[in-house]
């Protein structure tokens, strides 16, 4: 028989736990990235991003971003269910964004999917293609499955997908107020890291 003061407590810890998760409100947006129309292998992943909670997040030196959505690989794959971490401006690193992702194919081989865009100017062009630039690798993640072979790519957040991913920017939180300023704190963390890295 369940204790009912064991329940009520683990109840009450389980609240502050995802009150501490969502401390400031979130943010979430959207992002695509492709390689160009002719290099082949074809790569497209589109993904979502997820912040429970600006102040954890801003709090953690690595800037977590949960990250899940799609990738199709051409002759690997097609739309499938991508998820992992972005680890966005973490303090001490010298890249600007670092992804750690994994996936299953359709024959039920596990492959990690990792990248990172890096910032190496302040030049406002090439801040934009350093920004927008994810120099990738693909590897299966199963090491009884052979020797490990790496496949590279480039992709990239086309003109029209850099607009969307902007318009896609919102906050959560049980007051609009929150969500404007967990927005706004997180243009601002963006805004000063970008700025700093070069």
């Amino acid at each position: 028989m369940i204790d009912p003061w064991e329940a009520e407590a683990a109840g009450s810890a389980s609240t502050a736990e995802v009150s501490a998760s969502t401390r400031g409100g979130g943010v979430a947006f959207r992002e695509r990235m492709a390689t160009r129309r002719g290099d082949r292998p074809r790569m497209v992943v589109t993904l979502k991003a997820d912040i429970p909670g600006i102040d954890p997040f801003l709090a953690d030196a690595a800037h977590p971003v949960s990250m899940r959505g799609v990738v199709s690989v051409e002759g690997i794959v097609s739309r499938a269910r991508v998820s992992g971490t972005l680890s966005l401006f973490a303090e001490g690193e010298r890249e600007a964004m670092s992804y750690a992702m994994h996936f299953v194919d359709d024959d039920g081989r596990r492959w990690q999917l990792s990248g990172v865009k890096t910032v190496r100017s302040r030049n406002p062009l090439e801040l934009l293609i350093g920004l927008t630039t994810l120099r990738a690798e693909l590897s299966l993640a199963d090491a009884a499955a052979g020797p490990k072979e790496t496949q590279r790519f480039v992709l990239s957040i086309g003109a029209r997908d850099l607009v969307r991913l902007g318009a896609s920017l919102r906050g959560s939180g049980p007051t609009s107020a929150r969500r404007l300023r967990a927005v706004a704190r997180f243009g601002s963390f963006f805004t000063a890291a970008t700025l700093r890295r070069r």
